[in-house]
């Protein structure tokens, strides 16, 4: 079974590193999703943009750390493009999310363009 996470999400409202969660630092929150990625046996992660987890370089060092090939999608909605010389990640959105209209869908598609 191939499975992935969803991490820094926009729903769950993480507090994690504002020392709401037992005082918890931010680079101890990166350590411990990690581990629990592997340790869990999770093939994917999804890295949103809603967090306070938005290092997308510690991510890609902590994970291939591991030596477990995981794929990493960057899901900070065309914030975080890659260049020529940088991309820490598998694959990337462009865009926002896709909203229940043709407007949206075609808004979308047009971020993709440069």
């Amino acid at each position: 079974l191939t499975a992935g996470w969803y991490l820094n999400n926009c729903i769950c409202a993480d507090h994690c590193g504002s020392g709401e969660d037992h005082q918890e630092s931010i680079s101890k929150c990166y350590v411990g999703d990690v581990a629990a990625l592997t340790q869990f046996g999770f093939d994917s992660v999804k890295l949103d943009g809603c967090g306070k987890q938005r290092d997308l370089d510690l991510w890609e060092s902590l994970i291939n750390a591991t030596g477990k090939p995981i794929l990493i999608e960057n899901c900070h909605w065309g914030q975080t493009v890659p260049n020529a010389t940088w991309c820490p990640w598998n694959f990337y959105r462009t865009s926002g999310d896709v909203r229940a209209s043709f407007g949206s869908i075609l808004y979308n598609l047009q971020t993709t363009v440069q």
